[in-house]
């Protein structure tokens, strides 16, 4: 009996092994490496027991149903049970190792066409970007001028002054305030920064906003995925 049960032990740590190292499990870098060993353990163990549970209990059945067969030693009909209990453990590994490959070469392909599709975007919002950049300084209104419009590292910047706001004149907070409801709206509706909120909602906009000096008044940043947030 002892044996049996050492078999069905050593049987449910060679199927933890094997599992483990197959299906590359990794739970992350919040488990030790003993917690990670005891982990893989318990669940790969439970599930050679569950796969070999049917030819297991057929084998005990005939082992112990017929009369005849009751005086036999349990043994052999155990490890027919082991046996058949690993062609399905093995079938089943083999099946879960197919599925992670293809989950895995469909997730890099995914991951390698979004890529593409980013660097697609990034480089027409670079020279939209550039475009406009050529063009500054551009009065916006009869307060401020857009100094410049750059693109760097992935990030819109815009650079306004304005043509008599002087920083010592007025209440920073409350212009901060102002602007940034101003800024949002404009981002948030303006025909011209629709490829912000409808294709490049990923990419920081950048707003420096300047006084009639050149001193800093406040700066604000955004992305056009925030626009739909309340």
């Amino acid at each position: 009996m002892f044996w049996t049960i050492g078999k069905i032990f050593l049987s449910c740590c060679l199927y933890a092994f094997l599992s483990h190292i197959v299906l590359r499990i990794d739970y992350g870098s919040d488990f030790t490496i003993l917690e990670t060993i005891i982990r893989s353990f318990l669940i790969y163990s439970i599930l050679f027991l569950a796969y070999s549970a049917i030819p297991l209990i057929i084998g005990i059945l005939i082992a112990k149903i017929p009369k005849e067969n009751r005086a036999k030693p349990i043994a052999p009909y155990v490890n027919y049970s082991l046996f058949f209990g690993w062609v399905i453990s093995l079938f089943l590994l083999w099946g879960s190792w197919n599925a992670n490959s293809y989950l895995s070469s469909t997730e890099e392909k995914t991951l390698s066409e979004n890529r593409s599709n980013i660097d697609l975007i990034n480089s027409i919002v670079k020279k939209n970007i550039e475009e406009i950049g050529k063009q500054t300084p551009i009065v916006i209104d009869g307060q401020k001028n857009l100094l410049s419009a750059s693109y760097i590292n992935d990030e819109v910047y815009y650079i306004y002054q304005f043509h008599s706001i002087n920083a010592k004149e007025i209440d920073t907070k409350i212009f901060e305030s102002k602007m940034i409801e101003y800024t949002k709206n404009n981002f948030c509706t303006d025909p011209d920064a629709k490829i912000f909120r409808e294709v490049a909602g990923y990419v920081q906009v950048h707003w420096k906003y300047i006084d009639s000096t050149g001193k800093v008044i406040t700066n604000l940043e955004m992305k056009g995925a925030e626009c739909g947030e309340p």
